[in-house]
């Protein structure tokens, strides 16, 4: 027999609602080093293709993220 789906619960509450507004207004404060161009004309050589402004801006402190972590490691090996 099939198990029945619960539909009663919502995919998305208040809470996370308020606390995806609270990251993406903290994310528009953030200062990236790479800029957003050169992010979009990376995004699009790879096929991503977006006008979320907010979507950029993630992309671009992620990777500010991950290369600021290879370089850390870089330091400690030398």
């Amino acid at each position: 027999m099939a198990e029945s789906i619960d539909d009663s619960s919502p995919l998305i509450d208040e809470e996370n609602v308020d606390e995806l507004n609270k990251f993406t207004a903290t994310l528009d404060q953030f200062n990236t080093v790479i800029p957003e161009t050169v992010t979009k004309y990376y995004m699009q050589q790879c096929a991503v293709q977006t006008d979320d402004d907010r979507l950029v801006k993630l992309f671009s402190v992620s990777v500010q993220k991950f290369m600021s972590g290879k370089k850390f490691e870089f330091y400690l090996i030398n």
